[in-house]
């Protein structure tokens, strides 16, 4: 208990103060300090979705969502893209959404090859011919297909963008 030896520091040196029964007494008031510790370090927790625990049914009401069958790690990623995807059309902003679900996503636009990204692609990858259409986005992502992911982006990306999913294959 951190806040005991806090405790003991602040009283004044004597036998009055070195009592059994008052060293007791100084226990008992630490671990009050150490649940109120504990308990702001909690509150500060569920103040964001990402975090949250015991408030995540709280955000989904909050943002009408319905994942109440997926894990808490996963409810709590889809509430935490929904709350940072307050509206933008720039790279950054769909980089951001989409870095809640995979850290290493990158972005590619307006490539003439949409398989092949130099210095990310393998040997033996194709080199593809394909034209990306103007105001196309390619996502290629390091995880497995991940819905929920897909379905956040769709719904914040204007109606002008045209999005392609590429993920990891296994």
């Amino acid at each position: 208990m951190k806040y005991n030896e806090i405790l003991l520091s602040l009283i004044p040196k004597g036998l009055l103060w070195e009592g059994e029964n008052f060293l007791k007494l100084m226990n008992g008031i630490s671990c009050i300090f150490d649940r109120i510790s504990n308990d702001i370090n909690a509150i500060y927790d569920e103040c964001l979705p990402i975090s949250s625990k015991l408030l995540i049914d709280e955000w989904e009401k909050l943002f009408n969502i319905k994942n109440k069958n997926k894990s808490i790690s996963e409810r709590q990623k889809y509430a935490a893209a929904i709350m940072c995807a307050s509206g933008g059309n720039t790279d950054e902003f769909f980089i951001s959404i989409a870095k809640i679900f995979d850290k290493n996503v990158h972005l590619v636009k307006n490539s003439d090859n949409i398989d092949f990204i130099a210095s990310k692609s393998k040997a033996g990858h194709s080199l593809g011919v394909e034209k990306i259409p103007k105001f196309t986005a390619i996502f290629v992502f390091n995880i497995e297909e991940n819905q929920d992911c897909i379905n956040i982006l769709e719904k914040f990306k204007p109606a002008h963008l045209h999005f392609i999913y590429r993920f990891r294959k296994n």
